[in-house]
């Protein structure tokens, strides 16, 4: 422990708190920030207090009592959901071993130097937070929208990563003393993930196939309904027009000669308008003008042939 340590674990700690809530889908209003914030603060006074009482040791002891499940509990209520904003804090406590890497690699070019690591560490914090903000933080966020089988496989890899490092270098030195269980461990975890993840792939592919191959076919049929009914359409179009019934021309012949004897018309003219409208309106209907209805001025009614007299007159009661 040096002069950076704690600076250090401040940084660490502020890069961990904003990529958790980064990674959940949460409606940032003010309220929601200011209860963020509040929290954040309340958790490194804890951390400040058990350094002050206790060690650094016993404040990364107490780090997932102290931190990690506080986090997780306020991102649940926050977004409503439990599961997602959980695998954010363990996805974004993965992502704090970036900055512990970059720091391994400058030491390892530049060895000798005690305070390098926390330095490096910390000059990286601010960048290496900027670019997950901007390219991982919208992908991960996405996952929230994702069935829980899909959220579980995510969260495999962080929660593995998260047990191993509790266990192996926290809580023990199992990893410092060179434990093959504890070497080993987490290529196994790769590993089993990868198959897992190799299966899963294969079988949303599967399905997402199958529902496409059902979506050309419905496409196919509505085609040929469409096609079908548009050809139905057209065919009705071209019928010609069904001719009215003679019932129909012997009610409007019926009508126009009593609104034209209401009117004063004289029998003899009406007699004529009479014969040649039921001619007219009979060959616009198709028919032949054989029968006309005819009114004589005694309120009779008989029926007149229209064909040079080649039918005898009727006469009708009236």
């Amino acid at each position: 422990m040096n002069a950076l340590t704690v600076p250090n674990g401040v940084a660490v700690a502020l890069f961990g708190i904003a990529l958790s809530a980064a990674f959940c889908d949460i409606h940032w209003t003010k309220k929601n920030c200011i209860i963020l914030a509040v929290s954040s603060a309340a958790m490194l006074l804890m951390q400040a207090l058990i350094t002050y009482k206790g060690s650094w040791m016993a404040m990364q002891e107490a780090y997932p009592l102290t931190t990690h499940l506080p986090l997780a509990i306020i991102l649940s209520v926050l977004s409503g959901k439990w599961l997602w904003p959980t695998i954010s804090v363990l996805a974004a406590y993965l992502c704090c071993q970036l900055r512990r890497w970059v720091a391994l690699l400058v030491i390892a070019m530049v060895p000798g130097i005690d305070w390098l690591q926390p330095a490096v560490e910390m000059v990286v914090t601010l960048p290496l937070l900027a670019v997950l903000l901007r390219y991982v933080a919208p992908a991960a966020r996405s996952f929230a929208r994702y069935p829980r089988s899909m959220q579980l496989l995510f969260g495999v890899v962080p929660l593995a990563g998260y047990l191993f490092d509790y266990v192996t270098r926290i809580y023990t030195d199992l990893l410092a003393q060179g434990n093959q269980a504890a070497v080993e461990f987490m290529p196994f975890v790769c590993s089993v993930a990868y198959i897992v993840f190799v299966l899963r792939v294969s079988a949303e592919e599967r399905t997402r196939g199958q529902l496409e191959q059902t979506r050309n076919n419905l496409k196919l049929q509505v085609g040929q309904a469409v096609r079908e009914i548009e050809a139905l359409r057209t065919s009705q179009q071209r019928l010609p027009p069904r001719p009215a019934p003679p019932s129909a021309i012997h009610l409007r012949l019926h009508r126009e000669r009593q609104g034209r004897a209401g009117t004063g018309v004289h029998p003899k003219h009406l007699l004529r308008d009479r014969g040649q409208q039921g001619d007219d309106l009979l060959r616009e209907r198709g028919c032949e003008p054989h029968l006309l209805v005819l009114c004589r001025p005694g309120g009779e009614l008989r029926c007149a042939a229209q064909h040079s007299g080649s039918y005898p007159a009727a006469y009708l009661g009236g």
